[in-house]
């Protein structure tokens, strides 16, 4: 008679392999990830979430990000998003101070933020 593994013991495997190679991975490309964080984000990119952020700065991170992607105007943009204790940072470049606002007050609708600081950059005409 055959006998197989049972779900439970299968599914204990595979969390370890899975915890292992991300245990792994932990300490690989930081000299890439380094770089690559001292970079702008692409034109109609945000930024990630950094590591540093708890889980509810992530979440509106991601929040605004999203906001930002779905908005026709804002959307093209490159804007760089960072939140730490509900307080979000905007960065990059607007074409006019009309946009500028629209982000600061789109950012401003995404649940738990306390407040907007934009700082981005209205290039001189």
């Amino acid at each position: 008679m055959k006998q197989y593994a049972s779900p439970a013991r299968t599914a204990l495997i595979l969390t370890a392999a899975l915890a292992a190679g991300l245990l792994s991975a932990c300490g690989q490309g930081s000299d890439e990830a380094a770089q690559l964080g001292s970079q702008p984000p692409a034109a109609g990119a945000t930024a990630a979430p950094r590591a540093a952020e708890s889980p509810a700065d992530a979440a509106i991170t991601a929040d605004i990000q999203a906001k930002f992607a779905a908005d026709n105007t804002l959307s093209p943009l490159a804007i760089r998003v960072r939140t730490k204790d509900g307080l979000v940072e905007l960065d990059g470049k607007a074409p006019d101070e009309t946009v500028r606002n629209h982000a600061t007050r789109l950012a401003a609708t995404a649940k738990n933020v306390l407040s907007v600081d934009n700082h981005m950059a209205i290039p001189r005409s």
